[in-house]
């Protein structure tokens, strides 16, 4: 399916949509640019642009993208790639470039085969789901319900924002480490509905942190009603034992997170790697050798009310059955 294709295929119309260019210039540095588009008014503007776009990622180091969502009216000379400027959400989607022989089964377990499966470099996908009907809800419970899947197949890319893009179809991965790799797409005739997509998302839906806000002196507000579960110390009284652990010099941790350059993928693959060449199954011990590589202060700082959410979770994706 080449670029156009796919986009008449994705976009209906009277669609806004918008497609951005990465471009690295010879300092090193790289700058976007967003073009917005609608298939019913400029379909020979499109395919010329296009063409455009096809010569510059074969002759410079040009990335191209789309944006995932549809996009309200914008001057043309001031394109914004922001979600407050989303119209409709058009999907829900994954972006696997880790453990993706472990991470892909599971997607695909849990929602069934995407309408469309970009390889967005050698053995690494970007999925998406479309809604029948463009999703027009409340926005932020979207990005909600998509964060608490993205965390619960952890270490998966974390997209949460509306203002997404990814690679398009049939232009190169200019990335100097892909050698040029020819984005393809494969479509599915599969679709989806918001509601079937709630019903699966819910159950790992993540508490929301009530951020603290500073009250100017001259004004005086009422306080709300804390929400349930946000407070920090209802998750962690119970790791209070290790309060005392400060963080050691471990070389296997510290190995693994330059391998990774992200803490909790360096914690699930400490612990794996404590389960199977350290042959531990004890699941304290593995909490307090874990405490002991990030330091408790940490810990708590980093993930406050969802600390047994998170080691729980790192705990069953490590269980060697």
């Amino acid at each position: 399916m080449r670029a156009y294709d796919f986009l008449k295929d994705y976009f209906i119309e009277d669609e806004n949509f918008i497609i951005a260019k990465k471009i690295k210039s010879n300092n090193g540095k790289s700058f976007n640019t967003h073009h917005i588009f609608n298939m019913k008014e400029e379909e020979k503007k499109l395919k010329k642009f296009l063409g455009h776009c096809y010569h510059r990622n074969n002759e410079s180091i040009t990335d191209i993208y789309f944006a995932l969502n549809t996009y309200k009216t914008q001057p043309s000379k001031s394109i914004k790639r922001k979600e407050e400027f989303v119209e409709s959400i058009k999907s829900f989607y994954f972006d696997i470039d880790k453990e993706v022989d472990v991470i892909y089964p599971q997607i695909i377990s849990l929602f069934g085969e995407p309408t469309y499966k970009i390889t967005s470099s050698k053995g690494k996908y970007q999925l998406i789901y479309k809604f029948i009907e463009p999703y027009q809800g409340d926005f932020t419970y979207f990005k909600q319900l998509l964060k608490g899947i993205v965390y619960h197949l952890h270490p998966i890319d974390k997209l949460f924002d509306i203002a997404r893009i990814f690679r398009l179809a049939c232009f190169k991965n200019k990335k100097p480490s892909n050698n040029d790799f020819l984005v393809e797409v494969e479509k599915f005739e599969n679709y989806y509905t918001f509601e079937a997509f709630e019903k699966i998302a819910k159950p790992f839906l993540l508490p929301e942190i009530v951020k603290k806000t500073t009250l100017k002196p001259s004004k005086t507000v009422l306080k709300p009603k804390p929400l349930q579960n946000t407070d920090k110390s209802s998750d962690t009284n119970k790791y209070e034992k290790y309060s005392h652990i400060s963080k050691k010099i471990n070389k296997k941790y510290k190995e693994l997170l330059e391998k990774y350059n992200d803490k909790s993928t360096a914690d699930i693959a400490y612990v794996k790697w404590l389960r199977t060449a350290k042959q531990i199954d004890d699941e304290d011990e593995l909490i307090l050798k874990l405490f002991e590589a990030r330091g408790y202060t940490d810990l708590v700082d980093k993930h406050g009310y969802q600390l047994d959410y998170y080691i729980t979770n790192i705990l069953e994706k490590t269980l060697i059955l």
